[in-house]
Formats: structure tokens, sequence, C-alpha cells
């Protein structure tokens, strides 16, 4: 059960430190947000045109009129810069692949995964041989900056030691692997955030 507790505080620490694809929290565009969310479907696996076009409007706060038009053209327009258009086996209809340059710009931990996308991402990573992404993400708005301090909190780093060191220890074996890839992967970005800051003072 603790296992458990550790991975549900690292997973939203995950999202409150690296999900910055929003408007009013970092310095993002409408098309910023609708490539972040393709991408990550595609990453997945390939899907058929009106797949995609229904994962690319379910981004958050994509429509800004009454019927959409404007922001749908923008969808498709993502979707072609983003996504190679192949003929399906068995001449069923085509279906749009992920580039290969913004596979390293996915990660599995995106919010929007369900614990067994998140899975299938880890599982699609080593498939492509690729590391985990670990992409550069936009600088926070003034208002939100503060939640930078989080990276630095007694809590998270006191969780950080104890189970890192349970995972090296040859004695211990109650310890779990997703919990590791969390761990690893949110020192991380702590990494890229500080030498962002370093290279910006």
């Amino acid at each position: 059960m603790v296992a458990t507790n550790t991975e549900i505080f690292l997973r939203t620490m995950l999202h409150v430190l690296g999900e910055r694809y929003d408007y009013c929290v970092s310095d993002v565009s409408e098309r910023d947000c609708i490539v972040r969310n393709l991408s990550h479907a595609l990453f997945l696996r390939p899907l058929a045109h009106s797949e995609a076009m229904k994962e690319g409007r379910s981004t958050p706060l994509l429509f800004t009129n009454s019927t959409g038009e404007k922001n749908e053209s923008l969808v498709d327009e993502v979707l072609r810069d983003i996504a190679t258009r192949q003929t399906a086996r068995g001449g069923h209809a085509a279906e749009y692949h992920l580039k290969k340059e913004y596979n390293d710009r996915c990660t599995p931990f995106f919010s929007h995964y369900a614990k067994g996308m998140e899975s299938k991402a880890h599982l699609r990573s080593r498939e492509l041989k690729s590391h985990v992404g670990l992409p550069c993400l936009p600088p926070l708005c003034d208002r939100f900056r503060s939640l930078l301090a989080l990276a630095s909190c007694d809590m998270l780093h006191s969780t950080l030691v104890h189970w890192l060191s349970k995972a090296v220890n040859p004695n211990y074996d109650n310890w779990r692997e997703h919990t590791i890839h969390q761990m690893v992967y949110l020192v991380g970005l702590i990494s890229l955030e500080e030498e962002c800051y370093i290279k910006g003072a």
C-alpha cells in the first residue's frame, strides 16, 4: 500500500511540474496544445483520420467559437504536419503514423494517459529503442512560477532518497519498477528545469 501511495504522490508531482500545455499556465499557443495532444495519441498507435481529428478536438480549451470551424482546420493542419498518411494493410482506410522526429517529444507520464495507456507507452518506447521522452518544457507564466519550489521541498526529496535507496538494496525486493521509472523521470525534469534556470540567469 505504501508503494501505491508513493506512486500517486509522484504522479501528482509529475503532472504539477511537467504538464504545462495550458494557455493560463505557460507560454504556449493553441497549436502547441494540439500538437502535444495528437502526438501522444499517435505515439500509442496509428489512427484513422476521424480518430485523429477526435483526439485533436479533445484538446482542452480548443474551441473559441460556437462552430469551431477555424479550430477544426487547425487540427487537420497539425495532423498533416506531425504524421504521415499510410494505406492500412488489407486495403482498409488510410491511417496516420506519427513522424519519427516527434517520438522523443512524447512521455509515458502524459497526464491524459490512463494507467494501461501509460504501460503501453513504455512498451512502445522500448520497441522504438528510444529513451523515455524528456521534452523541453515551455516556461511557466509568472503567476505559476512558484510551483517550481515544489521541486526542492523536503517531502519530495525524502521520498526520492527513501525509495532509491530501497531499489539499490539487494536485501529489499518490495519495490515497483514503475515507481523507479517515475522517480528517475522526475529527477530528469527537475535537472532540466535547473539547467534552464541557470542558462536564463
